[in-house]
């Protein structure tokens, strides 16, 4: 969006931008809109509370959800500025500090999520499962704010804004699928709101999906007046020309239009060349809102990939499978003058892959400019990246290195047509780590005709190589629109559904491969992998607490004193403690002690198995029945109580003391006193080590 502002910017067009995404996000993890939701979530849970039986799977875990949200929402709704802020300042470099208030987020939008159930909002995604592609669920999920929390936020926040602004033109950029229904959301909005004001959708997204919506007239009647395809400089300009002057659309480049009878796809043209194109202009943007004490600018220092064989990419699609590299004296130019105008050292190469070459004139540039910047940028595995070109890298200020391994196993590899070899990618990783660099590696398991072997071969690759390999993201095989797998899945070995799907709004397919691992064994094996390696791989810390986005910011941070990160575990707490420190072990539980409730903490009648849900029994039909439990939070730890620990708990409220409420549960249940003090003694110790009491 930046290049685009700046490119119309710089042709006399009065623009303004918008990042829609950072601003929802930050009106979603707000105190004002976490208790706007309260009412919703608890009348949601009466609801099914008093149901007679709940069905297994979707409506038990919506219990689940809704009943943690519930309680959950009051000591969220009052840290989550507080959460906000720790990454605006220096409590950011502390890890313990950043890896709870990252919590305290993911917790505030699993708030969100729960009240707009089956929706899932999380920090760097959003989806609807309700949505199955076609023209009629995108109506009604665009207009269900029960389900889509974007469409109040468009409706209280945006649209006012824009009818203020009376813009000519508005173009929404859908870059991922997680923008589609919101970004479509806000163009139905928009065309109601603003009738004479010409909508056009542009973006990645768009262009992958341009053959769907020309099959659907009723878009360009209900959400949009035209789409622009591919890179969008030239024709964005050439349609704000047309828009202002009231011409025909008919000579527009790269446009998709309807003409009120048919829907109309202009021829294109080649793009402009980078090298001609001005900097990225952040103007407008409030930079301080995005979730780092240091923004980080993404740039570009060329578009498409220049391999662009990938099976399973379809990311090439939006360049025409071009590669078109800048000038290094471009880039560097660009960096200097953003790093003037915004006051940063921070960028983001958002490059599919920087080919050598041009990193090694990238490099040299910029060690003759002496720029005192630091990067990240995506490689792909090249021999020509040897120990002396990383250094130079090092030199230069590159911090992090990105890498698609996918996978360990040289005959997967060539299945894929990555165009590489373990053998390279280990001595690529050794490079980069001896420089200094900080690699990390993209990983995914079940490619069709993989094999369990052949899996297990590439999970050994990453174990047997942690010395440089420092951190990893390990999934499971998608069959995406737009790859080589998808156009030809005889060569590729799968069988597809019956139907087209491609006829709808889908990024994603089914699909059944005839030989190695299936879909479900594939995704299973990578959840049990990450699981098992994010507690013993020698980072696993850095991995479990911080984003791969922070690693940018915390080693340019830490450069001078711990340049690989080794001192952060001594910071963070171990597995399974992250609470280490909220009740005080110290205190030695006897007859005197006054035990109290942990703040925050609340006993619940509930009527079905919630602690099953919670650990994902979800299979079984659960029937009605009166349940106590007790849940803190803070530590998101649930229990089922029976009836005495109820009442013990109940009474521990920091005045009375063990003896006191040992002789009101005699009293009560007509036990003798010395077993009611070893029960209370015995229940007070499990809910202490359990964080329930202090």
């Amino acid at each position: 969006m930046p290049s685009l502002y700046a490119f119309l910017k710089g042709q006399g067009i009065d623009v303004v931008q918008k990042d829609l995404s950072i601003e929802s996000y930050e009106h979603f993890l707000s105190r004002r809109y976490l208790q706007s939701l309260k009412g919703r979530i608890e009348d949601r849970f009466t609801v099914l509370d008093t149901k007679a039986s709940l069905e297994p799977g979707i409506e038990q875990q919506r219990y689940a959800d809704l009943f943690l949200a519930k309680l959950s929402i009051e000591s969220i709704s009052t840290t989550v500025e507080e959460a906000k802020a720790v990454f605006h300042d220096h409590q950011y470099f502390d890890a313990n500090t950043l890896s709870q208030a990252r919590r305290t987020l993911e917790d505030a939008l699993a708030v969100v999520s729960a009240a707009h159930f089956p929706s899932r909002l999380q920090l760097t995604s959003f989806s609807m499962p309700s949505f199955d592609g076609r023209f009629d669920s995108v109506e009604i999920l665009t207009a269900d704010g029960s389900q889509n929390p974007y469409l109040g936020y468009f409706e209280e926040q945006t649209s006012p804004w824009l009818k203020d602004q009376g813009p000519d033109l508005i173009g929404i950029s859908i870059n991922a699928e997680s923008q589609l229904i919101p970004g479509l959301t806000l163009a139905r909005l928009v065309k109601k709101a603003l009738p004479g004001c010409h909508i056009v959708l542009g973006g990645y997204l768009v262009t992958l999906l341009a053959s769907v919506f020309s099959s659907h007239p009723g878009f360009f009647t209900r959400y949009f007046d035209s789409l622009v395809i591919l890179e969008g400089e030239r024709p964005l300009l050439e349609l704000v020309k047309r828009v202002e002057r009231s011409e025909t659309l008919t000579d527009v480049p790269n446009l998709i239009w309807y003409d009120g009878k048919t829907v109309r796809k202009n021829s294109p043209v080649p793009p402009d060349s980078m090298a001609e194109l001005p900097p990225p202009d952040f103007d407008g943007l409030v930079l301080r809102k995005y979730l780092s004490p240091e923004p980080v600018l993404p740039v570009l220092a060329s578009r498409g990939c220049y391999w662009g064989k990938c099976a399973f990419c379809s990311h090439n699609v939006s360049y025409e499978n071009r590669y078109r590299p800048s000038v290094p004296r471009k880039v560097a130019a660009d960096i200097d003058h953003l790093s003037r105008r915004y006051n940063v050292r921070h960028f983001s190469f958002c490059d599919e892959a920087i080919a050598p070459s041009l990193m090694s004139g990238l490099t040299r540039t910029f060690l003759e400019s002496k720029a005192d910047c630091r990067f990240s940028t995506n490689i792909r595995l090249e021999a020509q990246f040897d120990g002396s070109l990383c250094q130079e890298m090092y030199q230069a200020g590159f911090r992090v290195v990105y890498i698609g391994l996918e996978s360990g196993c040289d005959r997967v590899l060539g299945l894929m047509r990555k165009g590489t070899t373990r053998e390279l990618a280990l001595a690529v990783c050794r490079n980069l780590v001896a420089a200094g660099i900080w690699d990390h590696l993209y990983i995914f398991l079940g490619f069709p005709g993989e094999t369990l072997a052949e899996a297990e071969e590439t999970i050994s690759f990453i174990e047997q190589n942690s010395e440089v390999i420092r951190s990893f993201n390990i999934g499971h095989f998608s069959l995406t629109r737009g790859s080589a797998v998808l156009a030809s899945p005889e060569e590729f070995g799968i069988d597809l559904p019956a139907g087209d799907a491609t006829g709808y709004l889908a990024v994603g397919f089914d699909f059944s491969p005839r030989t190695g691992l299936n879909r479900s064994q594939a995704e299973s094996l990578s959840r049990k992998t990450w699981d098992r390696l994010v507690l013993s791989y020698p980072t696993h810390d850095i991995m479990r607490f911080l984003s791969k986005e922070d690693l940018l910011v915390y080693l340019s941070h830490n450069e001078s004193t711990d340049p690989g990160l080794s001192n952060l575990s001594a910071a963070i707490p171990a597995s399974g403690d992250r609470y280490h420190g909220l009740v005080n072990e110290s205190l030695e539980m006897t007859l005197d002690y006054t035990p109290l409730m942990a703040d925050g903490v609340t006993r619940s009648v509930i009527h079905f198995d919630l602690p099953a849900f919670v650990r994902g029994q979800l299979s079984a039909p659960n029937v009605r029945q009166r349940r106590l439990v007790v849940f803190n939070p803070a530590t998101r730890r649930l229990c089922q109580l029976d009836a005495v620990s109820w009442d013990i708990l109940g009474l521990s409220n920091g005045r009375n003391t063990i003896r006191q409420i040992s002789r009101s549960l005699t009293r009560k249940n007509g036990l003798s006193s010395w077993q009611v003090e070893a029960g209370c003694l015995r229940v007070l110790a499990a809910l202490k080590a359990d964080s329930f009491i202090v």
